[in-house]
């Protein structure tokens, strides 16, 4: 059975291996820089802040695989189907270990269930497959303690599972808090099967309580205070948040039972305690357990343990705590990814039981079920070719759900930063339908200004900015303002909101850099030296500030600070041709000698040539200039004549003045 689960996982799920990246999957590993150094490794367990979310197990694993195969996502998403592979197996062992009829099936249902491509498919739920498989090993380890064999090799064995429990728990709790509800569920399933709990079983579990529940506040902590998830749209009563509650509950249900449309991001509901029917969601939810309890005798235990499990299972995400997700959608397909596993085993169980009891049922309920499992596959196999890019899921996402404004806004997003004529229009009309939805989204205002500011729409783009810093006041917003105040020579205005932009960010390295160059322009390089340092403090290596201070170092007479300056900027980025040229000009012409390197010059000045296909003026200047400092002027002539042809009106008096200067040297004509 093992080998059945993983290889139909593997093949289920094989178009996911073939998926990019996508939403949040550059904060969690293309963007970031804690997996790429040991120093980074420490940061990931010690700094709650060195990641999106604390889940430093979950980030532990990224920076393995980063060892292994760097950015290629195949192995990312390669370890996430067989992480869900390896649950779907601890499902059958544990259904098995507690005599649950249909453990096969529930097991297969979880590997091609639709519902569970989101956490699988998607590179940033990692957590929720690591958490999933821990949980899961975690239960069945303790199961072993609370339900031993009949002839266990010793006392010791049982015990021995308590702690292997109790350290997968920890493990589940470190890629995913959500794992908190898992001595809650022991405790549920220790009812199901004795039909009470002794003092025993609390005792058991009590541990795990105290694991569980501090890291599940300070997740429900870093939630509000460093992901953002406060503001108007987390104000909601206790009435309210029980209306949302119970909708989630029929909501997630109801996706199990009939899979479609399964959407990235479902619509937001309006939540309205006035309207009545809003409240039929949490009175028929408490009905239902109402009557699984008054019925448990002729049921059984089995139909009200599964719905306890599902909803207790859910119950971090059902809107009683605040995640950011909510305010896009109340719901989210990845949300219920444990929590499925007992209604799936629920219903596995009554069509094996079924069939047991009604031979004569078989011939027809075997083919149903077969035909329910492929339809599933089909379906988990369609999910899964959405999650191929970003445009894809967005695409899909605004077909399903047109009102999603974020989608709209995401996509924009990605057309933007293709940057072709054709994508910045196709940008323009995502963020002007975003705000058509969600005329206070700063975002989108801000997106639809860096749209008009590529496109030197200017007074646009400034009408664009000072909108988005009108609903939210943001760094970046106030840079951008800035920018296309200073582009149109306003710049006592820009220089009042450069000031604003680093006093909401002063380690803000655009805005510095901006604020330079504006100092620059108008004529107090003192400043701007002062901003490019600021820089260097947190960006040592940044190429463009060591490029920027070594130009002025050169004009302030200093060679060999900037030669320092511009190599640094080198050692950052390898090509960069304004260095190339400075460098190479000033190693050709400088009087310094320790600062003159004539044959690094000529080195440098090639290259810069290469790199503009020997039609750049200024490259082959600095070239000429490097042959020349080496006494090679016959070839410096050569040089500097092709650069005359390509220079401008303003570079070809000096240009010519070098020629015939070459020339001499030379002795040509």
């Amino acid at each position: 059975m093992v080998p059945l689960l993983l290889v139909t996982t593997v093949i289920i799920y094989s178009p996911a291996l073939m998926c990019g990246y996508i939403w949040d999957d550059h904060d969690y590993v293309t963007d970031n820089t804690t997996l790429r150094t040991s120093a980074g490794l420490l940061r990931i367990w010690t700094d709650t802040t060195a990641t999106p979310q604390y889940y430093p197990l979950v980030h532990t694993t990224y920076w393995l695989e980063y060892r292994l195969w760097r950015l290629q996502p195949f192995g990312y998403h390669l370890t996430n189907v067989l992480l869900h592979g390896l649950s779907a197996v601890l499902l059958w062992k544990i259904l098995i270990k507690l005599s649950v009829p249909g453990a096969w099936l529930a097991a297969l249902i979880f590997v091609v269930h639709p519902v569970n491509v989101e956490s699988v498919a998607w590179i940033t739920e990692r957590k929720n497959v690591l958490s999933g498989a821990f949980y899961l090993g975690a239960m069945l380890a303790y199961l072993h303690f609370q339900f031993p064999n009949q002839q266990p090799d010793s006392a010791d064995g049982t015990v021995r599972h308590w702690w292997i429990s109790l350290f997968l728990l920890l493990c589940a709790m470190l890629s995913k808090t959500v794992a908190a509800s898992l001595p809650a569920a022991l405790l549920v399933v220790i009812w199901w099967k004795s039909g009470n709990i002794k003092w025993r079983d609390v005792a058991g579990t009590l541990p795990m309580f105290v694991l569980a529940i501090p890291l599940a506040l300070l997740t429900a902590v870093l939630e509000k205070s460093q992901i953002g998830a406060v503001g108007v749209e987390w104000d909601m009563t206790l009435i309210e948040r029980t209306l949302i509650a119970g909708r989630a509950v029929w909501f997630y249900l109801g996706k199990l039972l009939w899979p479609y449309p399964l959407i990235f991001i479902y619509p937001r509901w309006q939540i309205d305690a006035a309207q009545w029917w809003q409240t039929t969601f949490p009175v028929g939810g408490l009905g239902l357990l109402a009557f699984l309890w008054f019925t448990r005798h002729r049921l059984g235990r089995g139909p009200l343990a599964a719905a306890l499990l599902f909803v207790g299972t859910l119950f971090p995400a059902l809107g009683y705590f605040n995640v950011y997700p909510m305010r896009y959608s109340y719901v989210a397909d990845h949300f219920q990814y444990l929590a499925s596993l007992a209604p799936i085993a629920l219903v596995a169980a009554g069509v094996t039981l079924l069939a047991k009891r009604h031979p004569g049922a078989r011939q027809t309920l075997w083919p149903i079920t077969i035909a329910v499992l492929v339809v599933l596959a089909a379906l988990c196999c369609r999910q899964t070719r959405i999650y191929r890019n970003l445009e894809t899921l967005w695409i899909d996402t605004i077909k399903k759900n047109p009102q999603a404004w974020m989608a709209h806004n995401n996509l924009g997003y990605f057309y933007f930063s293709r940057g072709s004529r054709g994508d910045l229009l196709q940008a323009e009309q995502c963020f002007q339908k975003t705000l058509q939805l969600k005329p206070d989204h700063a975002r989108a205002h801000y997106n639809l200004g860096n749209v008009y500011s590529r496109q030197n729409l200017l007074q646009k783009a400034e009408e664009q900015f000072k909108l988005a810093v009108k609903y939210e006041e943001f760094a970046e917003g106030f840079n951008n303002l800035a920018n296309a105040l200073a582009r149109q020579e306003r710049y006592d205005e820009a220089r009042e909101n450069f000031e604003t932009a680093l006093r909401l960010k002063d380690d803000y390295a655009g805005a510095h850099y901006n604020f330079a160059q504006l100092h620059l322009k108008t004529g107090d390089k003192a400043r701007a030296q002062q901003h490019f340092k600021r820089i260097l403090e947190s960006q040592p290596r940044h190429a463009l500030t060591n490029f920027e201070l070594g130009q002025l170092m050169a004009e302030q007479d200093q060679p060999q600070r900037a030669k320092e300056y511009f190599l640094q900027a080198l050692r950052a980025r390898h090509q960069h041709l304004p260095t190339l040229k400075a460098l190479a000009w000033l190693l050709a012409t400088s009087d310094n000698q320790d600062v003159r390197d004539p044959e690094l010059a000529v080195r440098l000045g090639e290259q810069a040539v290469e790199l503009t296909a020997r039609q750049d003026a200024e490259s082959l200047n600095s070239l000429a200039a490097a042959l020349a400092a080496g006494g090679n002027f016959g070839d410096a002539a050569q040089r500097q004549a092709v650069a005359l042809d390509f220079a401008s009106e303003e570079q070809q008096e000096a240009y010519r003045e070098r020629l015939e200067h070459y020339r001499a040297k030379s002795g040509q004509r």
